[in-house]
């Protein structure tokens, strides 16, 4: 995986996050949607891997962005360089559905991303959202305002 560097976090400060979509899916999820106990919009956004874990980026954002996204008016490399408080938080994932680690949670200024993690400037929404199997909302919408 490609080295990065920011401060690393003693644990993962998000860890009960619920998922509410997968919105970008091939063969697993690139881009998945969670929400927090208070509401919050958080993407989880697939950007590296290696024989044992998957690297993620975490990060909130406003219900007014996700809504642009959604929308085909905001594409996700600004939604990434706009997320709240100008940070990400880098995670390696290992394991699988039943039993995972979160590893080297790390604090990233959005501005030290490397450009490999970066999606294409005109990465516009361009997909149906997979819902988790506990969620019946037919409009994504919906839960973003």
């Amino acid at each position: 995986m490609i080295s990065i560097h920011g401060q690393l976090l003693p644990e993962f400060p998000l860890p009960d996050l619920k998922k509410i979509a997968d919105l970008i899916y091939y063969d697993g999820p690139f881009l998945s949607l969670f929400s927090s106990n208070e509401g919050k919009n958080y993407f989880y956004y697939w950007c590296d891997s290696n024989d044992t874990s998957n690297r993620w980026l975490v990060f909130e954002l406003d219900g007014k962005t996700l809504n642009d996204f959604l929308s085909k008016k905001l594409p996700l490399r600004k939604v990434i360089q706009n997320a709240i408080e100008g940070f990400v938080i880098s995670v390696d994932i290992e394991g699988g559905f039943d039993s995972y680690k979160f590893l080297n949670p790390t604090k990233l200024s959005v501005l030290s991303l490397p450009d490999e993690y970066l999606p294409e400037e005109d990465s516009f929404y361009a997909f149906e959202p997979l819902f988790s199997q506990d969620l019946k909302h037919e409009n994504l919408l919906e839960i973003t305002a």
